[in-house]
């Protein structure tokens, strides 16, 4: 695995509804990371839509991610939401987490 790989991290939420619950769980470990990665994925293709609280807290989790955090794989529904809730302002919006890799290692630098 390359350096640039090395410093991602991928996490895959796995209901079919976007919660805070969710959201929190994984603030609260990314803010307890010892060495935090330089890059943190969101994939989120198994997600069918979000509750309003599970919104409330992605916007949160954007703001404190100044720009190292990324969405992938939203469905149609919550592409959309995302545009309206103008979620591009704090996240990055991959069509999947391929396209996330080849964009970060072009970022780095990798051939």
């Amino acid at each position: 695995m390359a350096d640039s790989e090395a410093s991602i991290r991928v996490v895959c939420l796995r209901s079919g509804l976007l919660t805070a619950r969710a959201l929190h769980e994984l603030s609260a470990e990314l803010t307890l990371a010892s060495d935090p990665p330089s890059a943190i994925l969101i994939d989120c293709s198994a997600l069918e839509r979000a509750s309003p609280d599970g919104l409330a807290a992605l916007l949160a989790l954007g703001r404190r991610g100044a720009g190292k955090l990324a969405l992938a794989g939203l469905s149609r529904s919550l592409l959309r939401t995302a545009v309206q809730a103008r979620l591009a302002r704090y996240f990055s919006i991959y069509s999947s987490q391929a396209a996330f890799v080849a964009a970060h290692a072009v970022r780095e630098g990798a051939p």
